[in-house]
């Protein structure tokens, strides 16, 4: 199983909780210190692996996903 960077899998958590908290993809993606455009923050919080895979564990709920 893959371990995951304590700073970059809080940053991807930061991302959803800035979105979720009502900020745009670009705004919470550069309050989570992530450098990417709405575009890519859109589709990092799309990725499924955040949810978790038999390799990947899991960043984030089903229900935060949705």
């Amino acid at each position: 199983m893959l371990i995951i960077d304590e700073i970059e899998g809080a940053a991807v958590k930061k991302l959803y909780e800035g979105y979720l908290g009502g900020l745009g993809l670009q705004a919470a993606a550069d309050e989570a210190g992530i450098p990417v455009n709405h575009c890519q923050a859109k589709r990092m919080m799309l990725n499924k692996k955040y949810l978790g895979t038999d390799y990947y564990p899991a960043l984030v709920s089903e229900d935060i996903m949705e």
